[in-house]
């Protein structure tokens, strides 16, 4: 199956038409305007690098666009251009995606735009990439798909914190050890409030620092807490000299089943050292209701 031309023509139509659209006018801040043409589904957005999850993002020296950021403007170009199934959203699973190469703006503003193809078998392939006159550069591409998962029974938060009691780590000892290797968290990407550290798995508690709190409702993966979350395990693994730093490069699958609420706790289960080489794929997030 391919996208037809009379839903593109719907997407077209409407091209930054939204329920909430913010001051900047933009359909989202990872998404601002459709661009799609007659026969391929697009969107562009051209960051500036002062947004948060770049300027505050900076690994030698160099402002980087965060790798969980694509995760939100993926999921936010399925979502506005309803090519899965509603009945599906916001539950879609996305599955082999590959970070070619970091998006990073430096001196000059950057246009990146993310396609999106449906495939014979009704999944959706997707392409993040910026174009000029002379090349394509491809950032990072994927496959997503439907979902069946149901909801997921909450965790008991009492249970986990008693068996997460050997040791904790505050905030400023996981920011230290990342600046030691060369990655600088500026303050609105410092949502760790404290790790507590069990017998083969941790407790992240997470919140959004107050700068930022009034962006909750524009993200449904909110880059802040997203990245935190990862920011948890790396610290700890690092701290415990179990692994070398490393960027992420690929993610097996992520399934998408709800959003988060005010505070998230996340729960990293065994397998430290696979769990940061395979990146997110044995990570839980719960969110407190």
């Amino acid at each position: 199956m391919t996208v037809g031309r009379k839903h593109l023509s719907k997407i077209m139509d409407s091209p930054t038409a939204t329920k909430k659209e913010y001051s900047t006018g933009f359909i989202h801040p990872l998404l601002h305007k459709n661009t799609s043409t007659s026969d391929k589904l697009k969107y562009t957005t051209t960051f500036m690098g002062d947004e948060f999850f770049l300027s505050d993002h900076v690994v030698k020296g160099k402002p980087i666009l965060l790798g969980v950021a694509y995760l939100e403007m993926v999921r936010a170009a399925i979502e506005k251009s309803e090519i899965i199934s509603e009945k599906s959203k916001p539950r879609f699973q996305l599955r082999n995606l590959i970070w070619a190469r970091p998006i990073v703006v430096d001196k000059e503003p950057l246009k990146v735009n993310i396609s999106l193809k449906q495939e014979k078998n009704g999944d959706v392939s997707y392409s993040i990439y910026s174009e000029s006159e002379n090349e394509i550069v491809e950032y990072c591409q994927g496959i997503a798909k439907s979902s069946m998962t149901g909801d997921m029974e909450p965790l008991d938060l009492d249970t986990l914190r008693e068996q997460c009691n050997k040791r904790s780590m505050s905030s400023g000892q996981c920011y230290d050890i990342f600046q030691l290797m060369g990655v600088e968290y500026g303050p609105n990407l410092r949502g760790i409030e404290e790790i507590f550290i069990g017998k083969d798995q941790i407790l992240t508690k997470l919140s959004l620092p107050p700068a930022i709190q009034d962006t909750q409702d524009q993200y449904f993966l909110h880059p802040c807490i997203m990245d935190s979350a990862l920011q948890g395990s790396v610290a700890f693994l690092l701290g415990s000299n179990n692994i070398r730093s490393a960027l992420p490069f690929a993610l097996r699958n992520l399934i998408i089943i709800r959003t988060w609420i005010k505070r998230t706790i996340i729960r990293n289960i065994s397998g430290f050292k696979r769990a940061l080489q395979r990146f997110m794929e044995p990570l839980c997030l719960w969110t407190l209701l």
